[in-house]
């Protein structure tokens, strides 16, 4: 394959990576926490009423509470990872972008299409982790301890700290917020300063 071609290629994933911290914080400002879409979609198309549903009220307010460690089984895994479903959707959303693509650029299409599906992959280990650590290797380390820090505030201010894989938007739109020194000490509890994370001290971390 023509190294160009991979380049260009290569170029348009990370460029569509880095813009869709925004799309990211959008979407999960205003569709997962927020019922912003008119009434007759949320009525015709049970999709959207999951989304919020799911995240707000159940992930949100229900589970987690704690932030991880969850014991109840059903909300254990809920709303924890981006199915099949939403990357079609989100590919239905971004189609005049498609169409633009496949009729000036059609390697952008593709770029654009491996994105989503390489973002969702990361969206969903990285939020799994948080919520359910499992201590592998490759979980510790600053990059990551960091974007849990991140995520544990959002749970703690669900209207700050949206982004979970890139916080480019958050720190952009001042979205990002600080932990007080009584979340830091609960983070530290929690362990998500170190490189090991289990249920000690849960009780006392509420």
């Amino acid at each position: 394959m023509n190294i160009q071609l991979i380049s260009l290629f290569l170029v348009l994933v990370l460029t569509h990576f880095i813009l869709f911290s925004f799309v990211e914080w959008f979407a999960h400002r205003y569709l997962m926490h927020r019922k912003v879409l008119p009434s007759l979609l949320y009525r015709a198309r049970a999709y959207f009423t999951e989304v919020y549903t799911n995240h707000a009220i159940l992930h949100h307010r229900k589970f987690y509470k704690i932030y991880d460690h969850e014991l109840d089984p059903v909300g254990r895994e809920l709303n924890l990872r981006f199915i099949w479903t939403d990357y079609f959707v989100t590919n239905l959303i971004f189609s005049p972008i498609h169409c633009l693509y496949l009729w000036y650029l059609p390697i952008g299409s593709a770029a654009l299409a491996f994105m989503l599906l390489c973002y969702m992959f990361l969206w969903n280990h990285l939020h799994t982790e948080m919520h359910i650590p499992s201590n592998r290797w490759f979980f510790r380390n600053p990059a990551f301890r960091f974007l849990n820090r991140h995520h544990f505030l959002h749970h703690r201010h669900p209207g700050r700290n949206f982004n979970v894989v890139i916080p480019i938007a958050d720190y952009l739109f001042g979205t990002a917020i600080r932990a007080s020194k009584i979340e830091e000490e609960i983070m530290r509890k929690l362990g998500l300063f170190s490189d090991w994370r289990g249920p000690k001290n849960r009780e006392e971390s509420v």
